[in-house]
């Protein structure tokens, strides 16, 4: 069955794969307000907000939000992700993850989607409130395509304190694809303390053994 879900969402996005743009994020105060510094959204990122379809609901995996710090130059970073996919007990299909750090002094957020997906123009991050935050596609690799966007001190917080967010991917038919993810668990992990290494290894082992079992029982 995770073989079918995984050919469903490629069918949901319907795309063809384009070259990687490696362009700088941009973000805006709503769908059709203006951008960072006064430029105005683009007419193709406004057409993905209003042409979307009904929300995809996402389900977090098993292992949950899992949140990781470093040190270096005497500054802490810290990144809080986990993994969605189109059902319980199948591997993930995207992931999303947010590293606050305070030698940049800044808050990156990261999505990773499959591989079929558009790159232009980008993604969309749509918060519970309206407000829209504007990234783009980086780099794509074996597991898939990362797209960053920088989230100021507002957006952060509003993003901590959502029950969801939406993100909305373009496909190269000028459609898109709006998925619903819930942040259950996000704020208490970022008020929280890292993940210990062996509470992490359990999540990881568990969540494994549930796909497999699931699997099996297919």
């Amino acid at each position: 069955m995770h073989r079918a879900l995984k050919a469903a969402f490629s069918l949901l996005l319907a795309v063809a794969t384009v070259a990687p743009v490696c362009a700088a994020p941009r973000r805006a105060p709503s769908a059709t307000g203006p951008a960072a510094g006064g430029a105005s959204v683009t007419p193709d990122r406004v057409a993905l907000l209003s042409q979307a379809p009904q929300d995809v609901a996402m389900v977090p995996n098993a292992v949950g939000w899992v949140k990781e710090c470093g040190v270096a130059a005497q500054a802490r970073d810290c990144t809080i992700g986990t993994g969605f996919a189109l059902a319980a007990d199948t591997p993930e299909n995207l992931l999303l993850k947010v590293t606050t750090s305070e030698r940049a002094g800044n808050h990156m957020l990261q999505l990773t989607a499959p591989v079929d997906v558009a790159l232009r123009p980008g993604f969309t991050l749509v918060l519970d409130d309206g407000e829209a935050v504007l990234g783009d596609y980086t780099t794509c690799g074996a597991k898939g395509c990362r797209g960053e966007v920088t989230l100021s001190d507002p957006i952060y917080r509003r993003l901590v304190g959502a029950k969801a967010v939406r993100v909305v991917i373009g496909n190269a038919r000028d459609a898109s694809l709006r998925l619903s993810l819930p942040l259950d668990g996000f704020a208490q992990a970022a008020a929280g303390a890292p993940t210990p290494l062996a509470d992490l290894a359990s999540r990881r082992e568990a969540a494994a053994a549930r796909i497999k079992a699931a699997r099996a029982a297919q």
